[in-house]
């Protein structure tokens, strides 16, 4: 059951102001008596029915009838407004209509007459509106619904923008304690498992997400890597996975595999802690999946899970399941006094006490109540108004007919009516969605939810308001993975569902059951990468329909929109205000758009368009227009100047653009202009009247400015909103303007002193206006000056207050840094505020000069500077500021003349130093707190010195690359006991290093010898790319976990009984994990002994003259067997390696073997645990053994490249695991596996296997129910095929999404039979030189992709113009025909 008046109460307001408004009145009037009449009747029916709405509400809980009265006037009042909005569309038409023709006939021409329009919407609709409004008054009154006074609940709560940063959590204190020390606890899993899983369960509202957030932000929880990720009913892998890494900047892209792959390498050693917040599913499948990478974390990892279920619990295999109780009323009162009073507790409001001790008893322990009902009741000290709240009946309505908290109905019942729209607005959204203030802000006013008060506000201002209301309220939350982002509870989001009932709508994966959807108003989708136009069909039924929203609003274009959408669906919603398309490869937008007269928000954001048509200047009410990312888009329209209501013009992005249209200036009503482009043809004064531009500009050919005088027009300084501003000229202006003009120029320019955010890029003056720097500009945060390269000295910039980010580029003629830069003289510090620092490409600057006659701490600059970076000054010497109290990051790159780094550097944390004289090593001073150092292409540089070393006390991470004259890495003797600390070394690309120490004599060995064993913390060490290197005598550190060498030629053995006895400790005793060992040539033998029982992951490739494993990988004898723990083994590239020489251990997960000298399988048995299998290049394997392969859990199998193999595994369909199995290359290959195919694959693939004698129908796949994606290429019987696949489409399964069709030499014919897959999304067909028909019935409604390349005879035919197949595939979202893409293209 949906509360109604949500809409109702919300939506008479602003009719009343529209039916009350002077203009409306006087175009309502003109010429039409009649229809002034019909409007004023109108105003006094709604007025009646507005004074009882009050009571409508309360009784509706209990009243079936009023409830059905409150629906009719609901639909009413919408079609009131539609008609409303006609009127006012028809208006803003005549206008333009009417100035149009006065351009072109003269200024006497008389503007048309408001009958026409009334004749077009026709007198009926009026009437019949009047005729249910009568209706309407006349139930009322048997209803028996008394008036109440408006002002009883309805005035508005004050409002804030302030938020505290450390929100008060009560009563959690225990609980907080005991989840600390359940993360803190060391060691591993019970089985084995380097992580454990934590399990917090408790039902909807009592908190288990705000007590991990405690517990997740708290300093004394410290692990080496954390992620937090909201799950919440869709449990899906690949989402979670790219949600984990995103904390990585790297992670991208959509495989699976490759995700998994890179965060395995993310998480590998580290000791980390991953969220996974409101988990609902106990699929073990899908959780192991999800696990797989985290095998490879240190121990003492932990994973936290948050659910409402106890059985997901139990699937997860929690080490302990924390039932999470609700908070007991004096700790619930406690929350709701702080969000109802702002206090701590009662004291202060006795007669308030008791009252609020009631309703905190109704809120039933649960935090998320008590803290909603608190901010309904926030501002309010009338114990009137508190026993409102308490004895409302909303607290008694049956919980059968709803699952929303009585305490969370209530908060929702007493909101302002304007909040009540806003927030039942919000429906749209799916469960967790994270949405953008300002982008919310723009639907509402879109949706005319935004009422102008009597003090004229700005609407983006009014809606801000809003919003932080209902924050306020507790009804949106920041979310906890980014915190410009905010979420709705769940319970919160069942509520905006519950009341917005059939007016707003999601669709979803699925299309849940409804008898219609011709009342919804308010519709939103999650797009998908191929949208059909089957998913659309329903919308047909949304006459009414104002909202078209794909989520999420901003998305990459890697989407596809069937045209049917654009072409057919949306010239039927002619009442859209909302329309987005963006995200979609849409290339063009047609011309049709200008019927949509009531559109005024329009999102192109991300695609692929490049001129829009002339036509969208028509669309008047446009406020919204976003064109972000719009890469190829090369023009606006000309008329855009005519949309004088548009207000947000987002062209970030648009790197085509080339300049603005002619006239923009007359946008008078714009906020948003984040880049304004000056042209040949535009003046720069056309700035002058856009007043109210907030946020972002850049603007961008100033070089362009043909009378510097217009510049002063533009007014910059008058433009007190704009927060962040970018003056660019071209790259090279040498030869276009003098020295002077361009001072000038820049001095014009100058902004207001609120400004945050400054660049200034290829100014072509030498130096710089007087008001750049200037002490006044009290906000400016960042400043960016870039290519200037005239510029002869830098500005004073000492003196801003606040500035935190300073970036100095491309400054040529620079050639001295003075006290003038800082700008010393005065009794403030220079660069108060300042933390970060890049200074680079100063190509001629010399000297950084700063005392003048002081000592830096007397002058007392850079006191906060947390990041200093130098890079590409090639002539810079002498001396850096020598005290620098803050800097924890240093990086001082190809700068060849410097010889010293700066004296006192008390918190450095990470040193870098790139291309610079050796000399800058040798002279440091101690870094007690330089945890990272990174050295390279350091020429000069034989080994690090003594002194350098015994500065690095606290050092844990040190890469050294390309220093081609080192040698070694320290001299014989040197104490490295101050290296204790170091736990990752990492040595590559150095072609002359022989050993880490200095000997005496090398002899004719050039070797690595012993010293690694005194780093007692070294976790990690890689050798990479040393090719003089031959052996490694002595002993390794035994804590050492991670071991990878390669690419060093010269290295023939590593040290005998290596991890049996490193540095002198038992293999028991030793922790190695991980081996890699790759592309080392000369590499005769692995150590005698065994590898360590610790040892997870084992990789030796491309060792070519590698004899044997001396039976290392698997202890012998007794129950030592048993005790290995390796789990991922790769063998690729030893021809020489007698196989199998030994036994795979019974742990194995993941193997790869890999162009080996192989005939035999018979090691494959029974590796129970194995999940991936990939065998490649083996040529003289034949066959599998008898038995096949007994490996139950196998998911994964890949053969390639064996050209004898003539069988496939018998017995395949006992791999009831398996999921994916791919087959290239296999020449010799006739038969597949007796018994068939593995049942429950979900890919398959076979390349280039053109001696297979099977029919295809004895291949089994039909009978292969769960696959998804098949792909044959040049693979016999197909290669012989006249039409594929059969008629009675007896050859496929029908759960097919992908099919790929390549290198059928023979294929004439696509049949009928592709029609039974009913699920097909992606086809794609290649290299079928006779294929020319495809099925007369066309393609499966399903296809979202169809790629056609290299069918001669096809490609005429699927040709856009006259092509005979077109009609057949024009409404496929994507269509690619050798290689041109043709993207939203026209029905016709």
């Amino acid at each position: 059951m949906a509360v109604v008046e949500v809409i109702t109460s919300a939506i008479l307001q602003p009719l009343f102001e529209k039916l009350a408004s002077a203009s409306f009145l006087k175009f309502a009037s003109k010429k039409e008596k009649e229809i002034d009449s019909e409007l004023k009747k109108w105003e006094l029916r709604l007025l009646e029915i507005r004074a009882v709405l009050t009571d409508a509400e309360e009784k509706q809980i209990t009243n079936q009838a009023v409830k059905l009265w409150l629906n009719n006037l609901r639909d009413l009042a919408y079609d009131v407004q539609d008609v409303l909005e006609e009127f006012e569309n028809e208006a803003w038409s005549q206008t333009y209509r009417y100035k149009r023709r006065k351009s072109k006939l003269g200024k006497n021409l008389v503007p048309s007459c408001f009958s026409a329009g009334i004749g077009k919407m026709g007198w009926s609709k009026l009437e019949e509106i009047t005729s249910r409004l009568q209706e309407i008054v006349a139930e009322k009154d048997l209803l028996d619904l008394s008036e109440w006074s408006l002002s009883r609940f309805n005035e508005r709560l004050p409002t804030t923008s302030l938020m505290e940063e450390k929100p008060r959590v009560y009563g959690r204190g225990k609980d907080k304690e005991v989840l600390v020390e359940l993360l803190m606890r060391g060691g591993e899993a019970a089985n084995g498992s380097p992580f454990s899983v934590i399990s917090i369960i408790g039902f909807g509202g009592v908190g288990k997400t705000t007590l991990v957030q405690l517990v997740y932000n708290d300093k004394s929880v410290e692990f080496d890597y954390k992620a937090w990720v909201c799950v919440s009913d869709d449990f899906d892998v690949l989402r979670i996975t790219k949600t984990i890494l995103s904390f990585d900047s790297s992670a991208a892209g959509c495989d699976l595999n490759l995700l998994q792959v890179q965060l395995k390498e993310k998480l590998s050693g580290k000791k980390f802690l991953i969220v996974l917040d409101d988990v609902w599913s106990e699929n073990y499948e899908e959780w192991t999946a999800l696990c797989s990478p985290f095998a490879s974390g240190a121990r003492g990892s932990k994973v936290i899970i948050t659910t409402r279920n106890e059985g997901v619990s139990l699937m997860t295999g929690s080490i302990y399941a924390y039932a999470l109780k609700e908070l007991s009323d004096d700790d619930c009162l406690l929350l709701f006094a702080k969000h109802a009073l702002d206090a701590s507790n009662f004291d202060d409001y006795p007669d308030l006490k008791e009252i609020g001790e009631e309703i905190v008893k109704r809120c039933r322990g649960l935090p998320l109540a008590a803290k909603t009902l608190g901010g309904l009741l926030r501002g309010k000290r009338d114990s009137k108004e508190w026993k409102v709240v308490l004895n409302s009946k909303m607290w008694d309505l049956p919980e059968e007919n709803s699952e929303i908290l009585p305490a969370l109905r209530l908060s929702y019942h007493h909101l302002p009516s304007h909040l009540k729209q806003c927030f039942a607005y919000c429906a749209i959204f799916p469960k967790d969605y994270e949405f953008d203030k300002n982008e919310l802000v723009s639907l509402w006013m879109a949706e005319g939810f935004l009422q102008q008060p009597k003090e004229k506000k700005q609407m983006k201002d009014i809606g801000k308001e809003y919003f932080h209301d209902l924050l306020s309220r507790s009804f949106f939350q920041q979310s906890s993975a980014n915190n410009v982002r905010y979420v709705m509870h769940d319970l919160i989001s069942e509520l905006a569902q519950f009341v917005s009932g059939e007016v707003c709508f999601h669709l979803g994966d699925k299309l849940e059951d409804s008898p219609s959807h011709a009342k919804v108003r308010h519709s939103s989708f999650t797009r998908h990468r191929y949208d059909i136009s089957q998913r659309f069909e329903v919308f047909y039924e949304m006459k009414s329909l104002r909202t078209f929203l794909p989520l999420p609003i901003f998305s990459p274009s890697y989407n596809h929109l069937t045209s049917k959408v654009l072409h057919d669906l949306v010239p039927h919603l002619k009442r859209l205000a909302v329309l987005s398309l963006a995200g979609y490869c849409l290339v063009e937008l047609p011309s049709s758009i200008c019927a949509l007269k009531h559109l005024r928000y329009l999102n192109l954001s991300y695609t692929e368009i490049e001129v829009l048509p002339e036509s969208l200047c028509e669309v008047f009410r446009l406020q919204t227009l976003g064109l972000r990312g719009c890469k190829k888009l090369i023009k606006l329209p000309i008329g855009i100047d005519n949309l004088i209501d548009l207000q947000y013009l987002d062209i970030s992005g648009t790197d085509s653009l080339q300049e603005m249209p002619p006239q923009i200036g007359n946008l008078t009503n714009l906020h948003t202009l984040p880049k304004f482009i000056m042209g040949k043809g535009l003046g720069i004064r056309e700035l002058m009247k856009l007043s109210h531009l907030q946020g972002q500009l850049n603007i961008t050919g100033l070089h362009n400015v043909v009378d510097v005088q217009d510049t002063e027009l533009a007014i910059l300084k008058e433009k007190r909103g704009l927060s962040e501003l970018s003056l660019e000229w071209i790259h090279n202006v040498n030869g276009f303007q003098s020295e002077a003009r361009e001072l000038q120029l820049l001095n014009l320019l100058e902004p207001h002193q609120t400004l945050q955010k400054l660049s200034i890029m290829s100014y072509g003056g030498t130096t710089f206006p007087s008001w750049l720097g200037d002490h006044s500009f009290t906000n400016m945060v960042c400043l960016q000056l870039r290519g200037c390269h005239k510029i002869t000295s830098l500005p004073s910039l000492g003196q801003l207050p606040l500035l935190r980010d300073l970036s100095i580029r491309g400054m040529d003629k620079v050639t001295t840094v003075g006290a003038e830069f800082l700008g010393v003289g005065s009794s403030v510090k220079a660069f108060p505020s300042l933390e970060g620092l890049i200074i680079e490409d100063m190509l001629n600057w010399k000297q950084w000069s700063w005392s003048n006659g002081l000592n830096q701490e007397e002058v007392g600059e850079f006191p906060n500077l947390r990041d200093l970076t130098i890079i590409n000054c090639p002539m810079l010497a002498g001396k850096l500021p020598s005290h620098l109290p803050s800097v924890k990051k240093l990086s001082i790159c190809y700068c060849p003349e410097l010889v010293a780094l700066p004296e006192i550097l008390p918190c450095l944390c990470e040193l870098i130093v790139e291309g610079c004289n050796e000399a800058i090593l040798n002279h440091m001073s101690s870094m007690p707190s330089l945890t990272t150092l990174k050295v390279g292409s350091i020429n000069g540089l034989v080994c690090l010195s003594s002194d350098f070393l015994q500065a690095l006390v606290a050092l844990q991470d040190l890469e050294i690359a390309n220093c081609n004259d080192l040698m070694y890495l320290w001299q014989d003797g040197t104490d490295l006991h101050e290296l204790a600390s170091m736990k990752h070394l990492e040595i590559k690309k150095f072609e002359q290093l022989v050993s880490l120490v200095e000997l005496e004599k090398f002899g004719d060995l050039e070797q690595l010898p012993s010293g690694l064993q005194f780093l007692g913390s070294l976790r990690n060490l890689k050798v990479d790319y040393c090719p003089k290197l031959v052996s490694f005598p002595g002993g390794l550190p035994y804590t050492l976990q991670r071991l990878e060498i390669s690419r060093c030629d010269s290295l023939k053995s590593l040290p005998d009984g290596m991890v049996m006895t490193m540095n002198g400790c038992k293999s028991s005793q030793c922790l190695l994990e991980e081996l890699l060992i790759s592309w080392c040539p000369s590499l005769k033998s692995i150590p005698r002994g065994m590898l360590p029982i610790t040892l997870k992951s084992l990789a030796i490739s491309w060792c070519k003259i590698l004899e044997n494993l001396h039976g290392g990988i698997v202890y012998d004898g007794g129950d030592r067997k048993e005790l290995s723990r390796l789990e991922h083994l790769t063998i690729e590239g030893l021809p020489l390696l007698p196989f199998p020489a030994f036994e795979f251990p019974g742990s194995l997960k993941t193997l790869e073997i890999g162009y080996c000298t192989m005939q035999s399988l018979e090691s494959l048995c029974d590796l129970s645990l194995l999940t991936e299998l990939e065998i490649s290049g083996c040529s003289m394997l034949e066959s599998f053994p008898e038995m096949g392969l007994i490996t139950p859990n196998l998911i994964s199998l890949s053969i390639w490249k064996c050209e004898n193999l003539r069988s496939l595994p018998d017995h395949m369909d006992c791999l009831v695991s398996l999921q994916e199995f791919s087959v290239y290359h296999c020449h010799s290959l006739v038969s597949f596996s007796k018994g068939g195919l593995p049942p429950n694959l979900i890919e398959f693939e076979i390349h280039y296997c053109e001696n297979v004698t099977e029919s295809m129908l004895d291949w089994g796949l039909h009978t292969l129910i769960f696959l998804k994606r098949l792909v044959i290429e040049c693979t016999s019987p197909c290669t012989n095929m006249v039409s594929f696949p059969d008629d009675e489409g007896q050859l496929l399964p029908t759960s097919l999404t992908s099919l790929y069709i390549l290198s059928f030499k023979g294929l004439k014919s696509i049949s009928k039979g592709l029609n039974r897959l009913m699920s097909l999304e992606i086809l794609m067909i290649s290299d079928c030189p006779k294929l020319c028909f495809l099925p007369t019935e066309g393609f499966p409604a399903t296809l979202g992709s169809l790629h056609i390349e290299f069918c001669p005879l096809l490609k005429k035919k699927c040709s856009r113009k006259n092509g005979r197949y077109w009609s057949m595939i024009a409404f496929i979202p994507c269509v690619i025909i050798q290689d041109v893409r043709f993207l939203q293209m026209k029905s016709g």
